[in-house]
């Protein structure tokens, strides 16, 4: 047997690893360090490997040797590793193995075996995530209380372990600390509360809230479209929003709104104030926007070609940012390329996709024609 020293790992042009030669029992700390990797291939000789092994490549998973015994501190940090299975012969298992993987490395027990070997644990590290054994990992499901109704303020929230968030993971049998999220018009009681999760357990946490805030409330359809023309009294700006006094008794009938109304001769967007009191004198106001104009499809890209005439897809860039471009011809687009004004007439545009010059195929029997 023989150990594999810094360097003496091949690595062909798909950066994957593969040790050739007699067979190796244990990869020397900082053997494959900084190497790019994105898999590797270890034979089940391998038996231990050093610290910071494999640190700082771009591994998102690794297959551990079946003989596998001992695992050096920091062996698999700066990767890209979600999860792995261990081994039940691993004896020793360094600190921070998965350190600097941006995320939770969840830890699974081999194909066969009960249990995670003894020397293998869950682990917060110091520098942020950690590892965690896939059984220690819990959700905790927390009830939001009225304290004067002793009724929900809202639907029980089911906190699950996230693996990408530093303080993500729930854990069973440890203490875990739950803050109280802001609910508006409501103060907690108590602004945290400690739980010890069990596995299969009744994991619950409640919060109590007091009211602080008794005004009324606005719902419903604040924010409006309006097309040209269209009604713009007071009755259409107040359809569709709703008010309740804090006892829940609809008092809709009270609402306000200022302006009164909108001139719908003009086309942009007018703020406009709902308002509401109740039998105590307790008010609330909300704020809304009003947009007059042609509905979306209605709107004009240049002239001659209005949105509806369109089919739209999308595309990544080179930025991995994904950009939306027109496709193809609607049923309406179709018609009016077919009447032959696109070509005859210097009154229309014709609109590109990608800000290109180009255009692409359009499906269905119909192909986007030049601008000439």
């Amino acid at each position: 047997m023989e150990n594999l020293g810094e360097g003496e790992l091949k690595i062909n042009a798909v950066k994957t690893g593969k040790i050739k030669g007699a067979p190796v029992a244990v990869v020397s700390g900082n053997a494959c360090r900084d190497d790019q990797l994105e898999t590797v291939e270890l034979p089940d000789t391998v038996t231990e490997i050093g610290a910071s092994a494999f640190a700082n490549n771009k591994l998102k998973g690794i297959i551990l040797p079946s003989k596998l015994v001992k695992v050096g501190q920091e062996a698999f940090s700066g990767n890209q590793i979600e999860k792995v299975k261990i081994p039940a012969t691993v004896t020793e298992f360094g600190s921070q193995v998965f350190a600097n993987n941006q995320r939770w490395v969840v830890l699974e027990k081999s194909d066969g075996q009960q249990a995670l070997p003894a020397a293998v644990t869950s682990q917060k590290y110091a520098s942020g995530f950690g590892q965690v054994a896939a059984g220690d990992a819990v959700s905790i499901t927390v009830n939001y209380i009225d304290e004067g109704t002793n009724k929900p303020l809202r639907s029980p929230e089911v906190l699950q372990s996230e693996f990408t968030e530093p303080d993500g993971v729930y854990f069973a049998g440890q203490k875990n600390t739950v803050k109280a999220p802001v609910l508006a018009g409501f103060a907690p009681v108590k602004e945290v509360e400690e739980i010890t999760p069990t596995v299969g357990g009744d994991n619950t946490v409640t919060f109590v809230y007091k009211r602080t805030d008794f005004s009324p409330t606005i719902t419903g359809e604040v924010n409006k479209h309006l097309a040209n023309g269209a009604d713009g009294s007071t009755a259409a700006l107040l359809k569709g929003v709703t008010a309740k006094d804090v006892e829940g008794h609809n008092i809709t009938n009270l609402l306000k709104v200022a302006p009164e109304a909108v001139d719908t001769s003009v086309e942009g967007t007018t703020e406009v104030f709902y308002t509401v009191t109740d039998a105590k004198g307790r008010s609330k106001t909300v704020k809304g926007n009003i947009a007059v104009g042609p509905d979306w499809p209605e709107q004009t890209i240049c002239p001659g070609w209005q949105v509806k005439d369109f089919t739209y897809s999308t595309w990544t860039d080179s930025k991995g940012k994904r950009q939306n471009f027109i496709s193809g011809f609607s049923v309406s687009g179709k018609t009016k390329h077919e009447a032959g004004k696109t070509k005859k007439s210097t009154d229309w545009c014709w609109p590109t996709d990608r800000k290109s010059t180009r255009l692409n195929p359009v499906t269905d029997q119909s192909r986007m024609p030049s601008s000439a």
